[in-house]
């Protein structure tokens, strides 16, 4: 299928055959694609809503189209977005605006009220619109990469908030609060820091994905939910006897800790876990108490050690019955 023009797109969508329109918009966006054509194949659209005063239950194989793939308007350099966008404010629960130059949230994505996914991650906002909280069904949201000095205090008023992605290498300190049901976190300390106290709130965390921090405290036990930890590029050397108290953990990560050179011994008593990833970090052996944790499916060592010990250590794993994951 070749790619449209202009014309084609501008053709096809000013039919008003919903199922051409639909077809227009996924063929900018998939063949051959360039953002500008696909940002003024979504303007037609909107213009054309507008000129024809046509209801947006009346256009299903759009709905459809834009519902599957979300409203992607990323790595395009925009600046601002258009009013006229509002015509697509029913036809959408996932917006992606990442990877542009937005300094301001563009008001019209406040109208967007049935919103669950909004990522505005790799831009230059300082703070979110006061208007944010009109989000009420808001799911999923990732601010990581912006310009932020402070964590919106806003974020605390979303309650249906489940999943939040933040980075703070501008921020000048980590101190929420945080929506109380937030199950995912992931957060990125460009600077090495203690644990954030103010996470402890959060106790229905069943994710917790952190790079960059100090120490993990013995106040980790607090988290009951957790099923999955994810630790990058920390200072750890070891982790807290506590962490055994995680009865839920299925996936342990501890990646790229440049300090951490043996498996740490509370490892051993997680019996409920499955997977363990130590890739990127220099492991000096491989315990052979891993064989006694008879849950665990697969452990990740790549780059741990070069590859003659690392090709032994694969033999050993598959003896114990424990798959080598990439």
């Amino acid at each position: 299928m070749k790619a449209l023009d202009s014309d084609d797109i501008k053709n096809e969508i000013l039919s008003g055959d919903e199922k051409r329109i639909a077809l227009a918009l996924r063929r900018a966006r998939d063949f051959d694609f360039d953002a500008d054509r696909f940002y003024a194949s979504v303007l037609e659209i909107c213009s054309f809503l507008e000129h024809e005063n046509k209801k947006l239950y009346s256009l299903p194989g759009l709905k459809a189209e834009i519902d599957a793939y979300g409203l992607r308007l990323n790595n395009m350099n925009l600046k601002s977005i258009p009013s006229c966008f509002s015509a697509l404010r029913d036809l959408t629960v996932r917006i992606d605006i990442s990877n542009n130059a937005f300094s301001e949230f563009p008001i019209v994505l406040l109208e967007f009220k049935q919103l669950k996914q909004l990522n505005l991650s790799n831009n230059k906002f300082t703070e979110l619109h006061e208007g944010f909280a009109n989000f009420t069904i808001l799911e999923a949201l990732d601010i990581s990469a912006n310009v932020f000095v402070k964590l919106p205090a806003m974020l605390a008023q979303i309650e249906t908030l489940k999943s939040l992605s933040v980075s703070c290498s501008n921020l000048l300190y980590f101190q929420p609060p945080l929506p109380k049901n937030l199950e995912k976190l992931r957060v990125n300390f460009t600077k090495t820091i203690s644990f954030p106290e103010a996470l402890y709130a959060c106790t229905s965390l069943k994710i917790i994905e952190l790079e960059g921090i100090s120490e993990l405290p013995e106040g980790i036990k607090n988290f009951e939910k957790l099923e999955l930890l994810c630790i990058r590029r920390a200072g750890l050397e070891t982790l807290p006897e506590s962490i055994s108290a995680l009865t839920n953990l299925k996936k342990l990560s501890l990646c790229n800790l440049r300090l951490l050179n043996k498996l740490p011994e509370v490892v051993f008593e997680l019996q409920n876990l499955e997977e363990l990833d130590m890739s990127g970090s220099p492991l000096l052996e491989l315990p052979a108490k891993l064989r006694q944790m008879k849950n665990l499916k697969s452990i990740n060592i790549s780059g741990c050690s070069d590859d003659i010990t690392l090709g032994h250590w694969k033999k050993r794993c598959e003896s114990w019955g424990i798959k080598m994951a990439d």
